[in-house]
C-alpha cells in the first residue's frame, strides 16, 4: 500500500494538486532457496501473513530451531504480532540472517504497549535484509539488540533496506552488556519514531550509518 501526501497550491487562482510520495524502501525479489527457512511453510501450523492472523507462534518457532547460518525466511506478507519475538540466549548461535522482500514483508504489532517487536539475545555475525516494523505507536522498540546475558559478544550485525515506523522508543536500540559493536545499518527507514537508532553502551563509534 502507497502512502502519499497530497498539497494544495494556489496559483494564480488555481489549485494545483500535487501528489510526492513518501520514502520508502525498496520491494525485494527472492528466489527461495531449499536450505532457506520458510515461515509459512517449514513449521506447522504456518504464518499466515494476511495481517489478520497471530502469526507470533509460527515465527517463534522458526526462531526456537535457529542454527549457525540459518536464514529465517519471511515471504512477502503481513504478519501480526502479539509478543515479542526473541532468540533464545542458550542458542549461542552466529551467522543467523532474517530475511524478507523490503517493503512487501511487514511484521505489525498487536501486542501489549511498551514491548519490543524483535530481541536478540548476542547473536554475532547476524543479518536483517529487507523486512518493515510497525509498532503502530504500541511497541516500544523494533529490533533490540539485547547481548548474551551468558557473556556472548555480539559482532558484524548488518541491517539492509529495513524499515521501522512508529516506535514509542528506538526504531534499533542495543543497550545492555555486553556490547554490540561492527553494526552497519545500511539504507534504512525510520520514521515517527522517539529515537531512530539508540546504542547506549561502549563501541557507539563502532558502528557505519
Amino acid at each position: 500500500m502507497k502512502r502519499r501526501i497530497v498539497l494544495c497550491l494556489l496559483v494564480c487562482g488555481l489549485c494545483l494538486t500535487v501528489q510526492a510520495a513518501l520514502p520508502t524502501i525498496p520491494a525485494l525479489n527472492w528466489t527461495e532457496r531449499s536450505d532457506w527457512v520458510n515461515v509459512k511453510t517449514d513449521v506447522t501450523p504456518g504464518a499466515v501473513g494476511d495481517g489478520v492472523a497471530d502469526d507470533t507462534a509460527a515465527i517463534q518457532q522458526v526462531l526456537d530451531g535457529v542454527k549457525d547460518g540459518t536464514v529465517v525466511y519471511l515471504p512477502a506478507g503481513t504478519y501480526r504480532l502479539t509478543a515479542t519475538l526473541r532468540f533464545k540466549p542458550q542458542q549461542r548461535v552466529i551467522g543467523v540472517m532474517v530475511l524478507g522482500h523490503g517493503r512487501e514483508t511487514r511484521l505489525i504489532w498487536d501486542g501489549p504497549a511498551g514491548q519490543p517487536m524483535l530481541q536478540d539475545t548476542g547473536v554475532a555475525h547476524s543479518r536483517y535484509q529487507g523486512v518493515y516494523f510497525d509498532g503502530r505507536g504500541r511497541a516500544s522498540v523494533g529490533l533490540y539488540h539485547r547481548g548474551g546475558g551468558d557473556g556472548s559478544f555480539e559482532t558484524e550485525v548488518g541491517h539492509r533496506h529495513m524499515a521501522f515506523l512508529n516506535f514509542t522508543d528506538a526504531g534499533i536500540l542495543a543497550d545492555t552488556q555486553p556490547a554490540t559493536a561492527e553494526v552497519m545499518i545500511e539504507n534504512s527507514l525510520f520514521e515517527n519514531c522517539k529515537r531512530g537508532v539508540a546504542f547506549l553502551v561502549h563501541n557507539m563509534y563502532d558502528y557505519t550509518i
